[in-house]
């Protein structure tokens, strides 16, 4: 009964298992949020994690637990389907029901703890799909997304950054996140990725420096914040062929300033000659002449 906080855990676990079931199929997805099923699994999984967050003893079974598990997940199934991310955004603007983003955001901002490790996944995973669109986005933000991301450990920083860079594409989530965590915030996330011992956080950290520096003002950010030193000191230091591709991929965007040709030549020009003799793919020596090929060309 989630009105009273009791739980029959058992029964309720299995139909919270037949639930997220249901919700693989587009058609169910839809019936369940025509049907109005959508604020009663949203009441349910807020009153366990809210259980959980105050260490009630009614919440912290394994039952209630692996309840919010189907219950959570069936909320990222439920997202895909456009009505029902119109009714999670409509019933944010009420007081008489629970809100499923505010009730995800408090998922994901549980301690991680091996036991909330799945929550913490399909949670962001639900907050992914919703922050597709633009006022979803600006809601997960204003229930503190970029706060509880940031605590997330490196093992799930890929999935923590690429939300942050989800959310970030609306402008007013940009400005709204640069003015409380710093104008530089995500370039000084994705330095501190490639600049790790993690092959997966620098591969995915080189390929985000490289997308930004495909544009002018992105290119401005990255040199005013260490990036390229970070990026021209991994460049012969990695073993692994794609990182090390994405590392020479994000410098090759680099190169196409003059003023960061010079930079680039003076702090790197040895780490890429070293690259070019010894590269861990054929692809990498290609993007190496591509990179010597601009340094050469600049009048300096």
């Amino acid at each position: 009964n989630a009105n009273t906080g009791t739980l029959d855990t058992l029964l309720e676990k299995y139909l919270g298992c037949a639930i997220w079931r249901f919700s693989f199929n587009k058609v169910n997805c839809s019936t369940i949020g025509k049907c109005d099923g959508l604020p009663v699994i949203t009441q349910y999984a807020f009153k366990i994690v809210n259980g959980l967050h105050a260490q009630n003893p009614i919440y912290t079974t394994e039952d209630s637990l692996s309840l919010l598990e189907f219950l959570v997940s069936a909320l990222w199934l439920l997202s895909y389907d456009d009505h029902n991310a119109d009714l999670m955004r409509d019933a944010s603007s009420r007081d008489d029901e629970p809100d499923s983003v505010l009730t995800l955001i408090k998922t994901i901002s549980l301690p991680h703890e091996r036991k909330y490790e799945r929550l913490h996944v399909d949670g962001a995973k639900a907050l992914w799909t919703l922050s597709t669109r633009k006022d979803l986005a600006r809601l997960a933000v204003d229930y503190g997304l970029t706060e509880a991301l940031q605590n997330y450990p490196p093992d799930l920083m890929v999935l923590a950054s690429g939300l942050l860079l989800i959310v970030m594409q609306d402008v007013n989530n940009k400005r709204k996140i640069c003015e409380s965590h710093g104008e530089f915030f995500m370039e000084q996330l994705m330095v501190s990725m490639v600049s790790c011992d993690r092959n997966e956080l620098q591969s995915y950290g080189s390929m985000c420096l490289a997308r930004a520096a495909m544009e002018e003002e992105g290119r401005h950010r990255i040199a005013s914040n260490g990036c390229t030193d970070a990026l021209l000191k991994l460049v012969n230091a990695t073993s692994d062929p794609k990182t090390q591709v994405r590392v020479l991929q994000a410098l090759l965007n680099l190169s196409v300033s003059k003023a960061l040709q010079l930079y680039i030549c003076k702090q790197g020009l040895y780490n890429l000659l070293e690259t070019a003799w010894t590269p861990t793919c054929v692809e990498s020596r290609m993007i190496v002449a591509g990179i010597l090929h601009n340094l050469k060309n600049n009048p300096a």
